[in-house]
């Protein structure tokens, strides 16, 4: 599968400054992201690469954008993806914790059809129930 990021990023598309080999993709293929921070800089990367398995893997059940239809949830994600460029990321607040944690973010974002940029500001919280964050 030949993934955007191989043909529109020079760096990993969560622009952290490192290559993606070094930075998201062990994670994208597989291995745990370590921090809550890792994980949410990992799925930026995904939305801006369509690796949308990965974000449907990494949300929590209790999560309100969690479908438990999975191939529906898949298109609707993979729609997003490519209709939308990923432009900059950029971390507000790190609150680290061993079971819980939180990152505010700002994310720039480009709608492809409109043209038109916005940022979104979240403070997403996360979870790691086993060995996993989500």
């Amino acid at each position: 599968m030949l993934l955007r990021s191989e043909v529109l990023f020079v760096g990993c598309p969560c622009h952290s400054g490192l290559e993606y080999s070094g930075c998201c993709q062990p994670y994208h293929l597989g291995k745990a992201a370590p921090t809550a921070l890792a994980l949410m800089r990992s799925r930026y990367a995904a939305y801006a690469l369509g690796a949308v398995d990965y974000l449907i893997d990494t949300t929590h059940r209790d999560n309100e954008q969690f479908n438990p239809h999975r191939a529906a949830w898949r298109r609707q994600l993979l729609a997003y993806c490519e209709a939308t460029a990923f432009e900059g990321l950029e971390i507000v607040r790190d609150t680290p914790g061993a079971q819980e944690s939180f990152v505010c973010f700002e994310a720039r974002l480009r709608d492809g059809e409109r043209g038109e940029v916005f940022v979104l500001r979240e403070n997403s919280r996360f979870v790691k129930p086993g060995k996993r964050w989500l």
